[in-house]
């Protein structure tokens, strides 16, 4: 349903002095995954429209296509009804970008933004157009769709990799942990001495910690 070659759509986002492809890179493997698992696809469908798609239905499903814009995904069906994907990773809307998407009343978009506020701040924008307008988080789908999905045996091993590399980036912890906190914090921002000595101070489950103190 997808483009000919993974590989090759890979090799075009390799990182150079303009560009960090990692945005794209994500979304070539999501959609190699969704193209080879029937049951993740109508599961992901599933979750984000709250109503059921068979496969059967779907034309195809790429990247990088160009329209109004250039559109992440895009899941095409033969009665001509598409399913167009933003996916938004450190990064928000561009002028008028979603409204442009929105132009073809055959078009639905989904909006997947690592920023909760950034989800909930775009929903309110295009509140008129709530039935062709959706806006997650990739937690949310992690947490609802891909943590909970059992693949097949052919792409086990490609997509526990997948599922490592998703955690890792985003963040996610399974289990609320706070030494990985700790680290996620001082690799990502800049944290006070007193702020530090706090979360030490958690770590080491000493009593008296304070919330005066930072």
């Amino acid at each position: 349903m997808g483009k000919s070659n993974f590989f090759e759509a890979l090799f075009t986002y390799k990182e150079d002095s303009k560009q960090s492809p990692k945005e794209n890179f994500f979304t070539e493997v999501l959609s190699f995954l969704l193209n080879k698992d029937k049951v993740l696809l109508e599961k992901y469908l599933m979750f984000i429209f709250s109503n059921s798609f068979s496969c059967d239905e779907i034309s195809k499903i790429n990247t990088q296509i160009g329209g109004t814009g250039i559109y992440d995904l895009i899941i095409e069906f033969r009665n001509g009804k598409r399913f167009i994907f933003e996916h938004k990773i450190d990064s928000t809307e561009k002028k008028d970008q979603i409204n442009r998407y929105l132009k073809n009343k055959n078009d639905v978009v989904v909006y997947i933004t690592t920023d909760n506020y950034d989800k909930e701040d775009i929903k309110k924008k295009y509140n008129s157009d709530s039935d062709r307008f959706y806006s997650l988080t990739w937690n949310e789908i992690y947490s609802k769709v891909f943590k909970l999905h059992r693949p097949e045996s052919d792409t086990y091993d490609i997509y526990k990799e997948f599922l490592d590399y998703y955690k890792d980036y985003f963040n996610i912890f399974e289990n609320f942990d706070l030494k990985s906190v700790n680290e996620v914090w001082n690799k990502n921002y800049s944290l006070s001495e007193s702020m530090n000595k706090f979360l030490k101070k958690l770590l080491k489950n000493e009593r008296d910690v304070s919330f005066n103190n930072w």
